[in-house]
């Protein structure tokens, strides 16, 4: 049985440990005593990563999944695998480079794994918010899928779900977001490989990777996918997802439970610093579309107003002039044109000068979150080593 550090620490990114099989069957790969990757289950997809041999060569690890173990039956944690090996799953050609007994170094893809644990934990409260007005709507869960660019869960239902239902399930879970609840996960009494989910005393089996609190999963959009007769799918997407690599800490960091809290400390400031420079970059772009919107309404009232102008020009000069009415009607046409010409161009040279400056002070906060997010990594390496 493989050792699943994740479990006991769900932001360690990387551990030691020796090889103790190497399986060259489809797919092939390495098996270890312990290791940080989070192997496929509930959903959620496995880790990627490197493997780290004692001469520095690294070897990419593509994905992660359990083989053998008990499998339980019946109760809440029904299907569910338990007691097994992680297979690191690896290209053919580089399976050869490996022993068995080989000290290596597991090191996950942080990146991909915050985006996984931030989709789960998300998901979670979609299903909380369709809860509400389907209170017995997980008893029809039969699939579920987790990856870094969305998550789903498809339902056994004869009524599909309602665009009222999903944006109220929207709405709720958004509002679970705003207020920042706790979440915690913590195993059963029977099974230590086999745990619980809990967040604003909602209880459920879940053996996936989480963040702490649902504050950190940005906003988030609940669709609907029709998948036939007797099932229906909801899905969700997260805009604003915010980078939350800080929390995540090497093995070699110094005494595990301090350096625990620390990185935790460090990814809520980085977080915080973060989202403050979204909210501040959104609230340009806000303005920079507003004023991008004021370009284009004048711009038609401009048009319409000359049109009208033109239209009256044409038509008394047919009526008073029959004869020389066209020509009239050219020349004021080409007066009138240049005359708007000049309009907008003033007009659009005083946007563009607007739109220039509320760029340039967008620019900055983004160089002075760049320069922010530089001393963050910089002081977390100083801590590290």
């Amino acid at each position: 049985m493989t050792i699943k550090k994740y479990y006991e620490d769900e932001f360690l990114s990387s551990c030691t440990s020796k090889i103790t099989a190497i399986l060259q069957n489809e797919p092939g790969g390495i098996v270890c005593e312990s290791t940080v990757a989070f192997a496929e289950g509930g959903g959620q997809e496995g880790d990627a990563g490197v493997i780290i041999r004692e001469n520095g060569e690294e070897i990419p690890f593509t994905y992660t999944s359990k083989f053998g173990g008990r499998r339980l039956i019946g109760g809440e944690f029904d299907g569910i695998c338990v007691e097994s090996d992680v297979l690191h799953h690896l290209e053919a050609s580089d399976l050869t480079k490996f022993q068995v007994g080989e000290i290596v170094k597991i090191k996950i893809n942080i990146t991909r794994r915050a985006k996984l644990s931030c989709y789960h934990g998300a998901l979670h409260l979609a299903l909380m918010g369709l809860e509400r007005s389907r209170p017995l709507i997980a008893d029809k869960i039969y699939g579920c899928k987790i990856s870094e660019d969305g998550a789903r869960l498809d339902f056994r239902v004869d009524d599909k779900f309602s665009a009222q239902e999903l944006e109220d399930a929207m709405k709720i879970a958004n509002d679970y977001i705003k207020q920042e609840l706790k979440i915690e996960t913590f195993p059963s009494q029977s099974e230590p490989e086999a745990l619980f989910w809990e967040c604003d005393g909602r209880k459920m089996a879940c053996g996936g990777t989480h963040f702490k609190n649902t504050k950190f999963f940005g906003e988030i959009i609940v669709k609907r996918k029709n998948i036939g007769k007797g099932a229906d799918r909801m899905k969700i997407e997260i805009i604003n997802m915010p980078n939350l690599i800080g929390f995540y800490h090497d093995e070699n960091s110094q005494n595990s439970g301090e350096i625990c809290a620390k990185s935790s400390e460090n990814g809520e400031k980085f977080y915080s610093q973060n989202s403050k420079n979204n909210e501040s970059n959104n609230k340009t772009n806000k303005q920079i579309r507003a004023k991008s919107n004021d370009f284009v309404k004048n711009n038609d009232e401009i048009c319409k107003i000359n049109g009208k102008k033109f239209s009256q020009i044409c038509l008394q000069g047919g009526e008073i002039f029959p004869k020389v009415g066209k020509e009239i009607c050219a020349k004021n046409s080409k007066q009138i044109c240049f005359k708007n010409r000049t309009t907008n161009a003033k007009f659009y040279k005083t946007s563009s000068n607007q739109n220039i400056k509320i760029c340039e002070k967008s620019a900055k906060t983004d160089e002075i979150y760049s320069q922010n997010k530089a001393k963050f990594y910089i002081q977390s390496s100083k801590e590290n080593r």
